[in-house]
């Protein structure tokens, strides 16, 4: 009850009841927060900024309002009973209780700390309490002889203070005592927790970190470059707490899953007090004893963080001392690491242990403040800063940065959400490629999808035009059935991110959830805002069901608040392939329907006996495709239908086979699945400077009215697997709408996008010169006249898939789902002007969409 302190030492941070976070649990990781520090609120020891942040939160959330009331009542519970002992001055003070000192004890043990067992605690309050007992028979005669003379210092008021003496001798017996009856490894279930004991340049959430902090299930530890934080770990099993001390390096970050932490990025150092197991995000197991560890994850040089996966990252684990540490990988025996040793392994590669010392990431790590890499003196820098939807910094942001013709290159906002990298020998461009990710905190902020933004210079730096923002995003609910109407658990659900005009897949991994034995599913952090002509799927993939995909509302537009119909997932069909080698070992290439052509297959290996067929293969309806392993794959031949009596029998195509690269784009493999996706979007090419082959050519956009715009420009060419489209970004036109860029003779053609949505395409010859002229025209509406639209009483929304027909450019079909309904006026938006045809269910029909206007779904 501190009500005013010295800063240069604080009060002690009082934790919470395990007890009253057990009977009411926290249900927000905000209210795990002010759990923490309610104690301190009551007693003042707060500052300015931690006190505000408490009062707002209970007066919006009820149950903390109610745990502060609870903890006000114990201060005046306290305060009532030292005033009435302050004011009996003078007159005979009653004698406490006499399991007085016990209670002290059981208080100061069980309510702090979660070490010891109730039961271990009463057997030592036991054996304490004997061994008082003991002593004071011994010195009874002694007593007797001062109790006359003492009588009147007695009645003055020593009695309570004698007998927190006695609590504070109990509390000595009982340590001793639980060293020699208690049992370590029994104690009552704690909860999961990181309390920090050090912290510098670090955060959680948004929120920049101090002594005493305390981070629960689901949130995130991060540490800015330079810095550092040690905290304690404690687990919620009923062994010996805190399980280990970390020590977290700069620019790492630390999860708190399942009770266990997860380094996705950065160096940590473990001193661990009992054995203990740690997961790592590529799916592998650390098993550690009793010792000292450092374990390192981080992407290797060159690696680009806007395409890197979990199983890309880099994993060494040293022994610096004690007991030996043990890799447990899906498809790898297990390997043991022994100290003075370090571990180090990649996706698919083998475990490799040599002497400590040889690693590669944790040796970028740096050990102190000072950053393993600053820039050097009056290097040029890319400078930006990233804000949430209120205007406020977002602090902790994970930021993907391409730029020039340079490697992409991760980093970090700060606490005022500013950010800045080094721009080390890159072609001087006037936009950077951005993507964020809002800290692991924010569940309520949405991926910052990758765009092209502005760059304005500032001397030798480069500055963002604008900031990158954070959206809010509600979250999206679905469920999924198979065609037997039976939920179905275990469907892993992977958001999307799917150019309608040019056809590219971004698939959102680290937002990727399974479905419940419901069937029920949430994704949280989805997109709240998308890039013009781009929009949100959800791809589901069951191994006993065909994979589906949905599209879903970008989750900061007022469709977002309507339920998802149910996803239904029909079950696989079983078929025969034959006119295949003799015992070839095949791969059979699926596609994945809903998704644009070639960015995604599901991959099975199997076998054909002595007459090259293979019987109960259990198959979808899609599209599917044969190549042999030992070609490796890279000839496929499509299967087609030879037979349906007895059941549909496949055989390969003839006469000849067909490159690879021609049927798929260049696919990655969804860990833990047998799928497999491309991961790209339209900014993913882009020339830094001209290159051979190309002509300069100048470029112009500009509206009905003859008026420069500023838009982004691509060229586009139809050589992509099966005709589709390859994208090159070639930059922004300039206010006046010009733009001067590299053309190449296999270009086909020039596309430019508005802000606002408008696009203008224009045919590319490398025989024309001077100025290439692109009209951007406005987008249209459909509207579903009254004869289509579902019964009022069906509620909920209808969705349209809309397919455009008429010629445009080569490789370009654009293709896009809209929902409609009484919420929306039954109009679909944002559509590209020409024909469409437009499914609804089962049936199609077409309509004619004018720029600017509407034009009615035709029956």
């Amino acid at each position: 009850m501190n009500e005013r302190h010295d800063p240069l030492r604080p009060p002690l941070h009082q934790p919470p009841n395990p007890e009253d976070l057990r009977r009411a649990p926290p249900r927000t990781p905000a209210c795990a927060r002010v759990r923490g520090l309610l104690r301190d609120f009551v007693d003042h020891d707060l500052d300015h900024a931690l006190a505000s942040e408490v009062e707002e939160h209970v007066h919006q959330c009820r149950a903390c309002a109610v745990e502060l009331a609870r903890s006000e009542h114990e201060v005046l519970r306290l305060r009532v009973a030292f005033a009435r002992s302050a004011s009996a001055k003078g007159a005979r003070q009653p004698a406490l209780p006499a399991d007085f000192a016990a209670r002290v004890v059981e208080r100061l043990v069980l309510d702090e700390t979660s070490l010891v067992s109730r039961d271990a605690l009463a057997r030592a309050v036991s054996k304490a309490g004997a061994v008082r007992r003991e002593a004071g028979a011994a010195s009874t005669g002694a007593a007797s002889t001062a109790a006359t003379g003492a009588g009147s210092m007695r009645d003055a008021g020593l009695r309570p203070a004698m007998a927190f003496f006695g609590a504070l001798v109990c509390l000595l017996v009982l340590v001793l005592a639980m060293a020699r009856f208690g049992d370590p490894a029994a104690a009552p279930n704690g909860v999961p927790r990181f309390v920090v004991v050090a912290a510098d340049a670090a955060y959680g959430g948004n929120r920049w970190l101090r002594l005493g902090d305390g981070l629960g299930e689901g949130q995130s530890l991060r540490v800015g470059r330079g810095g550092g934080a040690r905290v304690l770990w404690h687990d919620p099993s009923t062994k010996t707490q805190p399980a280990a001390t970390l020590r977290v390096h700069g620019e790492g970050e630390l999860h708190m899953v399942q009770g266990r932490p997860l380094l996705t990025s950065g160096a940590v150092d473990f001193e661990t007090n009992r054995p203990v197991s740690i997961p790592m995000p590529d799916g592998s197991q650390l098993d550690l004893g009793i010792g000292a560890y450092t374990i390192s994850a981080g992407l290797r040089p060159g690696d680009d963080p806007l395409a890197a996966l979990p199983a890309d990252l880099l994993i060494e684990v040293e022994v610096k001392g004690g007991d030996p540490a043990t890799i447990v990988r899906p498809g790898f025996a297990a390997t043991m690491v022994g100290s003075g040793f370090t571990g180090i392994y990649l996706g698919a590669t083998a475990t490799e242990v040599i002497p400590s010392g040889h690693g590669a990431v944790g040796a970028a790590m740096p050990e102190t403040r000072e950053p393993a890499e600053m820039p050097a003196a009056n290097a040029p820098l890319l400078i930006g800063s990233v804000r949430e939807w209120n205007g406020l910094p977002s602090v902790g942001a994970s930021l993907g940065l391409a730029y020039g013709a340079g490697p992409a290159t991760g980093t970090l906002s700060g606490a005022d959400g500013r950010f800045q990298v080094e721009l080390k020998g890159a072609s001087a461009t006037d936009f950077v490629v951005a993507l964020g990710i809002a800290s692991a905190g924010r569940s309520d902020l949405g991926f910052i999808a990758p765009d092209a933004v502005r760059l304005l210079s500032q001397g030798s730096n480069r500055v963002l035009a604008s900031p990158l923002v954070f959206d809010f995003s509600a979250p999206c609910f679905g469920s999924v059935r198979d065609d037997a109407g039976l939920p179905r658990g275990g469907v892993e659900v992977v958001p999307c991110l799917v150019d309608d005009l040019f056809g590219t897949v971004f698939p959102i991994l680290h937002e990727r959830v399974v479905s419940n034995s419901y069937g029920v599913f949430r994704c949280d952090r989805l997109p709240a805002r998308l890039p013009v002509h781009q929009s949100l799927y959800l791809l589901c993939v069951h191994d006993e069901l065909e994979a589906g995909v949905v599209a879903v509302p970008p989750r900061g537009s007022a469709l977002a608040q309507f339920t998802l119909p149910p996803l239904v997932l029909p079950r696989l069909r079983t078929v025969q392939i034959t006119d295949l080698q003799p015992h070839a070992v095949v791969s059979v290439l699926e596609e994945l329907p809903g998704l644009p052509v070639g960015s995604g297959a599901r991959r099975r290996i199997v076998t054909a006996d002595a007459f090259g067929r293979i019987d109960d293969l259990e198959v979808g309806w899609s599209p599917m495709w044969v190549g042999q392993m030992n070609d490796g794959d890279t000839r496929l031949r499509q299967l087609i239908v030879s037979a349906v009596a007895g059941g549909t029998t496949y055989r390969p195509s003839e006469p000849s086979s067909a490159e690879l690269a021609t049927v798929f784009r260049e696919l990655d493999p969804i860990q833990g699945t047998a799928i497999e996706v491309v991961r790209s979007f339209r900014h993913q090419k882009f020339a830094a400077s001209p290159t051979s082959g190309t002509s300069q050519q100048t470029l112009g956009v500009q509206d009905v009215m003859g008026r420069g715009l500023v838009a982004q420009v691509f060229a586009v060419s139809g050589t992509g697997p099966r005709g589709t489209a390859n994208v090159r970004f070639l930059g922004f036109t300039s206010s006046t709408g010009r733009l001067v860029a590299g053309l190449s003779s296999t270009d086909d053609g020039l596309v430019a996008l508005t802000e606002d949505g408008s696009v203008g395409m224009a045919s590319f010859n490398a025989a024309v010169t001077g100025l290439i002229t692109m009209t951007a025209v406005g987008t249209g509406r459909a509207m579903l006249p009254a004869a289509l639209r579902p019964p009022t009483s069906a509620g909920g929304l209808l969705e349209l898939r809309f397919r455009r027909v008429d010629t445009s450019l080569p490789g370009l079909a654009p293709k896009t789902v809209r929902r409609v309904g009484s919420v929306t006026g039954w109009e679909a938006g944002d559509l590209l002007p020409g024909e469409y045809r437009v499914g609804i269910g089962s049936s199609e029909y077409l309509v004619t969409v004018p720029s600017g206007g509407f034009g009615i779904i035709h029956p």
